[in-house]
């Protein structure tokens, strides 16, 4: 009787927190000390042989915590041994490595690896990895001269080399053995197209012939001209000179040698003054002003520039473009000084002044 009611007050201990548990956590921990056996073999779906409803940990509780402690979540911290089927209803994420020591058997269309482009094929790396590469098979027949062309060759059982090679550099293509090609239609070359001999335009009738430049249409009229370098282009016909520019703007010769253009510089209707035309610049070697000067654009003097008059520079200046340069107001430049500047010498007289937001700010002047 006494075993009875001790089984009877088991019972009451195991069932009872159990009972609680499906309500809420109340604090209360069963431990058993060593094996625990559930010896159920009626359970269901609706009622399995053990139930565990919440956030589960065998082995160790330090380690990863990769899922959250949520009810039904289970961690494994040692090894999982199944010897019949183990079906995952969701993805899974293997962060060592997965060893199948048997076929491994997917749904077609449904293996994903790496991202590999259309067309690529799985190979062996050599150290049992697997990596995406071109689909090369026969790949033998792809031996050859190095940097030849390769085409089918007579058997249409491989590739041969053909009369095309490369080189090196990747640059250029060279029709080899003294060989001849044939172009039943055009023939667009977008770069240089070098003759080494003579080059012969055939089917020329009467007046026509079969050598055209491009855009001859807009260029009627016009000649063909050297450019210096080789080159033709379409040119204006200027025996004796037909156009002479635009009113009072000063002539140069043209960059073929051969004809008149505009320039840069502008002489008013009065012939008292010439413009530099918008946006352009002036350099000079050397300079003499001898009036005032007013200049709207860029300056540049690599020589000495004397102004007998004012200068009143409007925009951004610069002195100079080198940590050697040498500068002097009112005096010489001295060796070794960027910036000399010399005054009156009587007393009162300023030097420099330095100005900020219109009021002065600084000074230096003679006592």
């Amino acid at each position: 009787m006494k075993g009875i009611k001790t089984a009877a007050l088991a019972l009451v201990i195991i069932i009872a927190p159990a009972l609680a548990l499906r309500a809420q956590d109340n604090g209360t921990e069963f431990g058993i000390e060593d094996d625990l056996t559930v010896l159920g073999v009626q359970g269901t779906w609706a009622d399995p042989d053990a139930e565990i409803k919440g956030f589960s940990v065998f082995g160790p509780l330090a380690g990863p915590q990769n899922v959250s402690a949520a009810p039904g979540n289970l961690v494994l911290r040692g090894n999982l041994q199944a010897d019949a089927t183990a079906y995952f209803g969701s993805s899974v994420t293997v962060a060592g490595y997965g060893v199948f020591q048997s076929t491994v058997q997917i749904t077609e269309g449904n293996l994903k690896y790496g991202s590999g482009a259309s067309g690529k094929v799985l190979k062996s790396g050599g150290d049992g990895y697997v990596y995406w590469g071109d689909d090369e098979s026969g790949a033998a027949a792809l031996l050859g001269t190095p940097y030849r062309i390769r085409m089918e060759n007579a058997a249409g059982t491989g590739l041969a080399d053909s009369l095309l090679l490369q080189n090196a550099a990747g640059t250029g293509i060279t029709l080899t053995d003294s060989s001849s090609m044939t172009i039943s239609g055009e023939l667009g070359v977008e770069g240089y197209g070098v003759f080494l001999s003579t080059v012969r335009f055939l089917g020329n009738a009467g007046v026509s012939t079969n050598l055209y430049f491009d855009n001859a249409a807009a260029n009627v009229g016009r000649v063909l001209k050297a450019s210096g370098n080789g080159f033709l282009y379409w040119g204006t016909d200027a025996t004796g000179l037909a156009t002479l520019g635009s009113p009072y703007y000063l002539q140069m010769v043209n960059a073929d040698g051969d004809g008149l253009v505009n320039s840069l510089l502008l002489q008013n209707a009065g012939g008292t003054s010439l413009t530099m035309v918008s946006g352009s610049s002036l350099t000079v070697n050397d300079m003499l002003a001898l009036g005032d000067a007013d200049i709207d654009g860029k300056l540049n003097v690599d020589g000495t520039s004397t102004f007998v008059s004012s200068v009143t520079a409007l925009g951004n200046t610069q002195l100079g473009n080198e940590l050697t340069d040498l500068h002097g107001v009112n005096r010489a430049p001295e060796a070794g000084v960027a910036l000399s500047v010399d005054s009156g010498g009587d007393p009162g007289d300023y030097a420099a002044k330095f100005y900020s937001g219109g009021s002065l700010a600084a000074w230096i002047k003679k006592k």
